[in-house]
């Protein structure tokens, strides 16, 4: 994402329960992987899109160059 002033940021979103990523699983690998995820679950997209709102926001006009890994604490 390019923000104001040629500042950017980097928002990656890990497993999510929505779409391919449950439909094309079967609930057993599904179960597992999000048994990975130290907060034990998937993430939803508006928790991806809160961290997205936080950087075009004023509150991170002194940030540039940043990574937001939004992943329950899995890493990527």
């Amino acid at each position: 994402m390019t923000l104001s002033r040629g500042r950017t940021a980097v928002v990656t979103g890990g497993a999510r329960g929505i779409g391919l990523a449950t439909e094309a699983m079967p609930q057993r690998a599904w179960d597992q992987k999000t048994a990975e995820v130290p907060l034990g679950r998937a993430g939803e997209p508006d928790e991806i899109a809160s961290v997205c709102t936080f950087y075009a926001s004023h509150m991170s006009s002194c940030m540039t160059g940043t990574v937001a890994e939004v992943t329950g604490g899995r890493l990527m």
